[in-house]
């Protein structure tokens, strides 16, 4: 499993972005915020620097966070985003996912009501996707919500669909070259959601820079 080192690009991660894509990844990650529970417990994993986190916080003032990211640099920007009295509904986990799934030592009947994942998966192999996937997807309650944003490769018109596949070679080099980042091309995450039991309603996408971005919305059915 990947161990990138996203410490190193901490301190100007924001900047970066906002300097290619200005705010369209903030908007892309807060696509389906108004759809996660009110109440309850929201998992979310490699939060980075934690735009989203007080975006979601401020928005359900009921829900609860676990936020888990191996970075203790991106760890520290985002708790300081928040107010003392927000930081409360937040347990802030320094670990890798794949480490804290081994190593959580919470009741075995207790489950998140939604799983949050923005431009994360895009850091893992297709084959570390199969392992990881229905792990998270078993921690999810019946009728809860997995929000995932993540990058593409545009399929129209063909001079966007090579800028992009441009643009994304270029920042998994980047990350390659700064934080250590093993994976080199997006991986088909949709697949094992799909075999995990997630369903993605036919209007729970959606997207932006001409299908560059995309923001998903997938549900596990309930038992009714």
């Amino acid at each position: 499993m990947q161990r990138a080192d996203f410490d190193r690009v901490a301190g100007v991660y924001q900047l970066l972005e906002k300097a290619v894509f200005r705010s369209a990844l903030q908007k892309t990650r807060c696509g389906f915020l108004d759809a996660l529970p009110c109440q309850g417990k929201a998992l979310v994993l490699g939060e980075g620097d934690g735009r989203f986190l007080k975006a979601a916080v401020e928005a359900k003032k009921e829900l609860r966070f676990v936020a888990i990211d191996p970075s203790q640099a991106m760890q520290a920007t985002a708790r300081g985003r928040l107010l003392p009295e927000e930081r409360e509904r937040v347990e802030f986990v320094h670990a890798r996912v794949e480490d804290w799934l081994e190593g959580d030592a919470r009741p075995a009947g207790e489950a998140f009501d939604a799983v949050v994942t923005h431009f994360f998966l895009d850091c893992f192999s297709n084959q570390e996707l199969q392992s990881l996937v229905p792990r998270l997807a078993s921690r999810l309650r019946p009728g809860g919500v997995w929000v995932v944003s993540e990058f593409r490769t545009p399929s129209a018109p063909w001079w966007w669909r090579m800028a992009g596949r441009g643009l994304i070679a270029v920042m998994y080099g980047f990350f390659r070259i700064t934080a250590g980042l093993q994976a080199t091309e997006l991986p088909d995450h949709r697949k094992p959601l799909r075999e995990a039991g997630l369903v993605l309603p036919a209007d729970a996408e959606r997207v932006a820079l001409r299908g560059l971005l995309a923001s998903e919305l997938w549900h596990v059915p309930s038992c009714d």
